[in-house]
């Protein structure tokens, strides 16, 4: 507990200057980010810690997002409810509550797809299936898209293909698979019998829950807990960059994740202590606003 808390501690060395005093709910560089857990727990420096996480929050500051929690779902039949794989339960033993599963009584089958409406258009990086625990065989040979309508299940762009043995036991019980694109629906497909038993002869899917997970605004990373300081639109939540080139005062890269060095300060760092009349080596200054750190030489002005 007391090293994920100095680790969290660690990262954020740069937050503590500007957010001593946050309003509750807020923490961060100038209290611009969003406390994802009560804000009782939440600190004006570090934010939330990963214990303290709301539903559907996850991540090292809670700025992991699942998207795809209690979302709408639908699939091509119904044996086990489609909303169950995004019901927040992860045990990963399937019974009418926490798995969904297609029909498989009827010869006639030839697919099996599942879907899930975001409610708006996404930018996906991530997907994670929790897989049955109970029943291995069914993971092999689903395919992942994103899509923007639900007239076909395999209208939207093909990210990723689920690739093993008959039997499922060379894919992992959770599998994280890098699906990018941008879309409001996931649809994962299947035309595939694998290694069934009872004479099962269908493609069938079953699985017990699915995670799209993105980062809240302002942050990137795999864990989300990497954080830009954008001058406009927040960054990319994959690769941190900022769309307007421009950091906020006091920060510069591409990512604007990076304080400006010793001596240097302003919008992209590109402004020099030196020139402000500092006192002592004259090279001071607030990395924000250039304000001299130990006053103004004699007879200087800011």
């Amino acid at each position: 507990m007391e090293g994920v808390r100095l680790a969290v501690l660690m990262s954020f060395c740069l937050l503590d200057i500007t957010s001593a005093r946050c309003p509750a709910g807020k923490y961060g560089n100038n209290c611009a980010y969003t406390c994802n857990c009560h804000h009782t727990v939440c600190y004006s420096t570090v934010g939330c810690l990963p214990q303290t996480c709301n539903p559907g929050w996850s991540g090292r500051t809670c700025q992991k997002n699942n998207v795809a929690l209690r979302k709408p779902a639908a699939a091509s039949s119904i044996y086990f409810q489609p909303s169950n794989a995004v019901n927040g339960v992860k045990t990963g033993y399937s019974d009418t509550t926490t798995c969904m599963h297609t029909q498989f009584h009827d010869a006639a089958i030839r697919a099996a797809w599942w879907i899930v409406d975001l409610g708006q258009t996404t930018s996906i990086h991530y997907v994670s299936i929790y897989f049955r625990k109970d029943y291995k065989v069914r993971r092999n040979g689903i395919k992942i898209y994103i899509a923007d309508t639900v007239f076909s299940p395999t209208d939207g762009v093909n990210c990723y293909n689920v690739i093993g043995n008959i039997n499922g036991t060379d894919i992992p019980d959770v599998l994280t698979a890098t699906c990018s694109g941008r879309g409001r629906y996931l649809v994962l497909y299947t035309t595939t019998v694998n290694n069934e038993i009872n004479n099962v002869i269908v493609p069938v899917l079953d699985f017990c829950e699915v995670e799209i997970n993105v980062c809240g605004p302002g942050t990137f990373g795999a864990d989300c807990d990497n954080y830009c300081h954008c001058d406009g639109d927040v960054c990319d939540y994959v690769s941190g960059v900022c769309p307007s080139g421009v950091c906020l005062p006091g920060f510069q890269t591409e990512r604007c994740d990076t304080a400006c060095i010793y001596g240097s300060y302003g919008t992209n760092c590109n402004q020099k202590c030196s020139d402000r009349n500092c006192k002592g080596d004259n090279s001071s200054c607030d990395r924000s606003t250039g304000e001299c750190v130990g006053g103004c030489k004699a007879g200087g002005m800011e």
